[in-house]
């Protein structure tokens, strides 16, 4: 497992670290995120977090070649404890600073985020319908949310990639930035966000977030449980998923 924790001058960089695999998340990182941020959220000295990815790249999704777990195991951790829940509702400011690949369930993430900001070579995505699955990470509510249903659905159904000009026109991004400058501008807005008056910050964000966002987070994980369970999720994973390289075919979940 591999979420790599700095703290640099009030801001906490949260970086999956696993560029052999182009970040994906695997169940082990899914859990060490979780407790990285219920510590940051405890942390009074951090006040704002980004969260990247290392080797040019956000993070591909989920980790295919894992089995998915039993639906008792998948539910077995409190709505609360749920990282794109943590993030969510993160006491000062989360930026996602996006390169290369932002797929499945790193985009999930990614959209819990207050901001987000793009290189120019940002590709986005939810495959999950390849897979005969759904969001199973917020992702669904939160897409639906910035975007509209409309807009929300055809992602969501089509499954198709799109590109840091298109994120920035749906909303589903804040800026597009050239990748030669993207690690410098992100931690500038990261440090302007961490110099932002605490009490204002927060209720800013308080006033424009969902009260509902737990009920309809846990709704989602309930119906990804449900559906990763189906003997056509589980044959197409079995066949495909385990074998395939996520750089290459792009569909981790």
């Amino acid at each position: 497992m591999s979420v790599d924790l700095k703290i640099i001058e009030g801001v906490a960089y949260l970086t999956f670290d696993r560029p052999e695999a182009v970040n994906a998340i695997s169940e082990a990182m899914f859990g060490q995120l979780a407790d990285r941020l219920v510590e940051l959220t405890a942390n009074p000295d951090v006040r704002a977090t980004v969260l990247r990815g290392a080797g040019g790249n956000f993070s591909s999704g989920a980790d295919i070649k894992e089995p998915i777990p039993p639906v008792e195991k998948q539910l077995a951790e409190p709505v609360e404890r749920h990282p794109t829940a943590l993030i969510y509702r993160m006491p000062r400011p989360t930026l996602a600073a996006i390169r290369g690949y932002c797929l499945g369930g790193a985009l999930e993430l990614a959209l819990a985020a207050d901001i987000r900001i793009a290189a120019e070579d940002a590709v986005f995505g939810f495959a999950e319908i390849h897979w005969a699955l759904t969001t199973g990470w917020g992702g669904a509510t939160l897409l639906q949310e910035l975007v509209g249903k409309g807009p929300a659905l055809r992602l969501l159904l089509l499954g198709e990639k799109f590109d840091a000009a298109e994120a920035l026109r749906l909303g589903l991004v804040t800026e597009v930035v050239p990748a030669r400058t993207f690690d410098e501008h992100t931690a500038a807005v990261a440090n302007a966000l961490a110099a932002c008056p605490g009490v204002p910050s927060r209720e800013f964000r308080r006033l424009l977030s969902d009260p509902c966002f737990e009920e309809r987070l846990q709704q989602e994980r309930e119906m990804f449980a449900e559906v990763s369970q189906s003997p056509e999720a589980l044959e197409l994973l079995a066949t495909f998923g385990r074998a395939a390289s996520t750089i290459d075919t792009g569909t981790s979940p």
